[in-house]
């Protein structure tokens, strides 16, 4: 849906906006609006962007908006979770999205970053393990595949039930991977013959799969000589504290003292995307700077020993510095002096022919008007079930070839979560869910 943008990136008020913007506006836009305003501008300057937004649920779904409006995937950096100096680890699915978004971040794409993500420092790209790419007919080696699984932090069980966990049976390979559907890797002798996915609890594939990442479940390169000799320490340390714990339990106790080891070889989200050339942008900033002054505090509730605290996190007033050309994208109305206006979808039809009625009004006062489906065939469904309107069903490579579209009515399929109506592009891009209103429930 990326030719959406055009719309706004055409607008006079726009182009004279959008300098200011790149220099650190600050701009208001109603957070169903904001994604898409936000993919405007990004989208007019170029390049790659790290937005900034408050929190974990936030930064998903302002994600999902970008990846629509952009028509690329923009992953999320999490936060890690857990403080450095725990007895635990990051969860295998937020090492892994860290990764794949780091990495995203280092080729100089867009990116969206929990805030608390911003005072974590971490191990670079280089010192991570490099992730695993399998597809049928790689000659990859067998053995060499079981370590390579090692090294990216998996652990070796009988069968697998959980993220970072694999198994071998025989000549298969099942890997539960830190992101993404468990995998059955099939062989004949080193490449690989098949790739499928499986069921962890029947343990029955489920369907074929082709080419995919394996990314890493524990932050470390297990293979580094450093961190094995930082694992080494930390499992004597704690076998002379007589503590009585498991095997595995103290394997994995050591394994998170030794990331913290390796602290002197920590970097920032800011080092990496400066060394990438790209520019920040701040996604409700109020609610941003909240949760990192809400986690600084934590920090030094928990870790009242600067020296160590800032070894582990970047200060406050370093991201301060780091976020003060950014651009603010508020969704709070305030005295910005850039405004975006626009209004959410609201429908009071009850049915059908109540939903025409007001979609026929804004076709007939000259708006292009985008009903998004979920799928195409609903779209497609949808229009035989029109009387007094007509619509096209239209996919986003047409309106890409197709340029701007007139007014009128138009169906198409996308994941995009709510929508948005500008008077002043006239134009109306509206989730089918938001179309009826529901009736009201019987007492």
């Amino acid at each position: 849906m990326r030719v959406f943008l055009e719309y706004l990136r055409n607008d006079e008020r726009f182009q004279l906006d959008a300098p200011r913007l790149r220099r650190g506006a600050a701009a208001y836009a109603p957070s169903f609006y904001a994604p898409y305003v936000l993919a405007a501008a990004v989208a007019e300057e170029g390049g790659g962007r790290v937005v900034v937004a408050p929190d974990a649920e936030a930064a998903a779904r302002l994600a999902g908006d970008l990846s629509v409006y952009l028509d690329a995937a923009v992953p999320v950096i999490p936060a890690r979770g857990v403080l450095y100096g725990a007895p635990v680890a990051p969860a295998p699915h937020v090492v892994g999205a860290r990764q794949r978004a780091l990495a995203e971040l280092d080729a100089g794409g867009v990116v969206v970053a929990e805030a608390v993500a911003l005072l974590e420092r971490f191990l670079p790209l280089d010192l991570q393990p490099s992730p695993l790419k399998l597809a049928p007919g790689a000659e990859i080696g067998f053995d060499a595949t079981v370590a390579r699984l090692v090294e990216l932090g998996h652990q070796r069980v009988e069968q697998v039930r959980a993220r970072g966990e694999f198994a071998v049976r025989g000549g298969l390979i099942d890997v539960y991977p830190a992101l993404g559907d468990p995998l059955r890797i099939e062989f004949w002798g080193d490449e690989v013959e098949r790739l499928r996915t499986f069921s962890v609890y029947s343990q029955r594939t489920t369907g074929d799969a082709g080419a995919t990442t394996v990314f890493a479940a524990f932050e470390a390169d297990a293979s580094r000589p450093e961190y094995v000799d930082g694992l080494r320490r930390a499992a004597a340390e704690w076998e002379r504290e007589g503590r009585e714990d498991t095997p595995e339990e103290l394997d994995r106790r050591a394994a998170v003292r030794a990331l913290a080891a390796l602290a002197g070889h920590f970097t920032t989200l800011g080092d990496c995307a400066a060394a990438a050339g790209l520019a920040w942008a701040v996604f409700d900033p109020d609610e941003t700077w909240r949760a990192l002054a809400d986690f600084d505090g934590e920090l030094a509730a928990t870790m009242p020993d600067v020296d160590l605290r800032e070894r582990l996190y970047l200060p406050l007033a370093d991201v301060r510095t780091l976020l003060a050309g950014a651009s603010q994208f508020d969704v709070v109305p305030r005295d910005q002096a850039i405004r975006f206006a626009a209004s959410r979808p609201q429908f009071a039809a009850r049915d059908l022919a109540g939903a025409e009625r007001d979609l026929t009004r804004l076709v007939n006062d000259d708006y292009r008007v985008f009903v998004v489906f979920r799928h195409a065939g609903e779209a497609e469904r949808a229009t035989y079930r029109l009387r007094n309107v007509s619509a096209e069903v239209v996919t986003p490579e047409q309106l890409a070839r197709l340029g701007e579209a007139g007014p009128g009515l138009y169906f198409l399929a996308a994941p995009l979560r709510e929508g948005f109506v500008s008077e002043d592009l006239k134009l109306a891009v509206i989730n089918e869910r938001a179309l009826l209103r529901a009736a009201p429930r019987e007492r």
